[in-house]
């Protein structure tokens, strides 16, 4: 629509009349000094030049400039035209004089004025016809014209919208950050509300906000007293007062919502892998956040980063000496989660292949006993599966939640 309305108004201008390649339109007459150029036979062969010419008439030959700047280009009754000084003049020539010219050789002629080709009425005549024009295209093209406004403000404002979440996002997550080093409390609230929803539940996140804690379990179940359901598989109970805490548990901020919650979850219930796709420097800084956790409320679970083994055959290693004879090679078992104790954890940093994801998952298995995965990258078969987002947010599916990531 754009190019066709850009090519309407090419059309126009090069329609609109060009001004005449000769004389200019004929307007009023005015009355000039003229000097006509005598047959040499008739004045005796005397100069005819410019210069004399102005000598005689004007009183000073230096005016000849004058004489030219008049005459210039004008037509001459042989077809013939002065273009420069030095040009020589013809018998029959009419040269008109500046005003103040005196003497018994010049003569006054009535001479069309000239007419300037752009007037007012030529002007607005274009301009009426560029916005007929202009008026034309929109009655035809206005569906399409709306459409393409509306989707530029649309753009335009979805653009403005987002910078100033991200903004908003970068702040948040260095507040995160700082708030998480300075917090000593959180960890202990989620974790003493697990242990207070009952010893036959299994709670294995919490957040924790400023009027109480939402619980999520491995397995449903109707709310303990104190709590109410808050969704499938989650509870939503008070603050509770400080309490024991599980030895077993492996506590571990994950990050915060954007409306000051803080997420909690218990490694021990990480029956597996956790695998963390998406945004590579997002889901970089969300596993070693959840890394520092864990050896800051456990430092005593041993983390093993696997670009520090020899390679897969050392993790074969550990699969071998830590998963029951039972399990064949490449098999991978599959029960529910359930709570045990943690005692290691495996980092891979990168996304494995086929055989060393096959080792992990063996080696992460139930029935291997106290480890776990933690990688960056996608893992079939993984226990959890976290994706991360370039603007700092982390989406847990498990939970149905998106966290701001501290950074």
């Amino acid at each position: 629509m754009y190019r066709f309305l850009l090519a309407l108004l090419a059309l126009l201008f090069v329609l609109a009349p060009a001004p005449p390649a000769a004389a200019a339109p004929a307007g009023d007459t005015v009355t000039v000094n003229v000097y006509v150029v005598p047959d040499p036979g008739v004045s005796g062969g005397r100069d005819e030049s410019l210069a004399a010419i102005a000598g005689r008439t004007l009183g000073d030959p230096a005016r000849a400039a004058e004489i030219l700047a008049l005459n210039k280009g004008r037509a001459q009754p042989d077809g013939g035209s002065l273009e420069s000084a030095t040009d020589g003049v013809r018998p029959g020539w009419v040269l008109v004089l500046p005003s103040d010219a005196r003497g018994p050789e010049v003569r006054t002629a009535q001479v069309a004025q000239a007419k300037p080709y752009w007037t007012w009425p030529l002007v607005l005549s274009l301009l009426g016809a560029v916005v007929l024009g202009v008026v034309t295209v929109l009655v035809v093209a206005r569906r399409r014209l709306v459409g393409a406004v509306r989707r530029w403000v649309g753009r335009t404002r979805e653009g403005r919208a987002s910078r100033r979440r991200r903004q908003r996002l970068r702040g948040l997550r260095a507040t995160l950050a700082t708030q998480q080093e300075r917090d000593a409390r959180t960890v202990t609230v989620a974790m003493t509300a697990a242990a207070a929803a009952g010893e036959d539940t299994e709670v294995y996140a919490a957040l924790v906000d400023d009027r109480g804690v939402t619980a999520w379990l491995s397995t449903p179940t109707a709310p303990a007293p104190g709590w109410t359901a808050a969704g499938d598989g989650a509870w939503r109970g008070g603050l509770p007062a400080a309490g024991p805490v599980d030895p077993l548990s492996v506590p571990a901020r994950v990050g915060g919502t954007e409306d000051g919650a803080t997420l909690v979850v218990d490694l021990s219930w990480l029956d597996g892998v956790l695998s963390v796709t998406g945004d590579p420097q997002v889901a970089k800084e969300a596993a070693d956040h959840l890394l520092r956790e864990v050896t800051r409320y456990r430092p005593q679970t041993l983390v093993v980063d696997l670009a520090s083994l020899s390679g897969p055959d050392e993790l074969a290693h550990l699969v071998r000496t830590g998963v029951a004879a039972r399990d064949e090679p490449g098999s991978v078992i599959v029960e529910a989660a359930r709570r045990r104790r943690l005692a290691g954890i495996v980092v891979v940093t990168r996304e494995p292949d086929p055989g060393t994801t096959a080792a992990l998952l063996r080696l992460c298995s139930s029935a291997a006993g106290g480890w776990a995965g933690v990688v960056l990258g996608g893992v079939p078969g993984a226990h959890w599966h976290w994706h991360a987002h370039a603007d700092g947010t982390l989406y847990l599916p498990e939970l149905d939640r998106t966290l701001v990531v501290p950074a």
